[in-house]
């Protein structure tokens, strides 16, 4: 069995296989703390504010969510903002996540990457301000992806190895590396997806839009770099 405790009651919900809608901050303070307590299936709604904090999936099949799901207003997206401070990504897939792990109607801001080996030969780098995406195939949708920081490493908004993502609506803006790949930075066999995404005003010594690497394919659709 599986208990949750509401903060604004003093009743539980037992629940056995079936799916649970969480809510943040009702249930819980942090968007971290609902995904550790969440399983397979379930959901998580966060209301507007600024979430000062790192977010990581760790591998689990859920939809994590702004109101802007349930109520379609984009305003929505520019208020629920998860701001990782210049501390780490602001949000990380690197445990096997695919397009059943959902993230959408979210800002994403002041991340400044992770420090990482992804290909384990003993050399670490940053990567990835706003997402770092290792061995991962989430879902993105409707966030914007903004003024993010990986010098010395690349891939201020967005970092992909051997990673597939998809992301639709999705705005990427005003990242900044010194290092490659001001956008998105996709190396060793990752395929992202775009579709209807807008690349604007990032900054790199090289591919301030993109940077491509090791046989990464990367398809767009209605992509547009300003």
């Amino acid at each position: 069995f599986r208990i949750k405790k509401f903060q604004l009651g003093t009743f539980c919900i037992f629940s056995q296989a079936f799916s649970l809608t969480l809510n943040v901050p009702g249930d819980f303070s942090g968007i971290q703390d609902a995904i550790d307590f969440s399983q397979d299936g379930d959901s998580i709604l966060v209301g507007p504010g600024v979430y000062f904090e790192n977010i990581n999936f760790n591998g689990k099949s859920i939809v994590l969510s702004s109101n802007y799901i349930e109520e379609n207003d984009s305003l929505l997206i520019g208020t629920t903002i998860v701001d990782a401070g210049n501390e780490g990504s602001v949000a990380t897939f690197n445990s096997g996540e695919n397009s059943n792990s959902i993230l959408q109607g979210f800002t994403l801001q002041n991340g400044n990457g992770n420090d990482e080996d992804p290909d384990n030969n003993g050399s670490f780098y940053t990567y990835g301000g706003g997402i770092y995406c290792e061995n991962s195939d989430p879902l993105i949708k409707d966030c914007v992806i903004q003024n993010n920081t990986a010098n010395e490493g690349g891939g201020a908004g967005i970092f992909c190895y051997d990673s597939s993502p998809i992301f639709s609506g999705c705005m990427i803006k005003e990242n900044e590396t010194d290092d490659v790949g001001g956008g998105l930075y996709a190396r060793d066999g990752s395929s992202p997806s775009f579709f209807d995404c807008i690349f604007f005003d990032n900054i790199a010594e090289f591919g301030g839009g993109c940077y491509l690497k090791s046989l990464s394919t990367p398809f767009m659709e209605n992509v547009a770099f300003i």
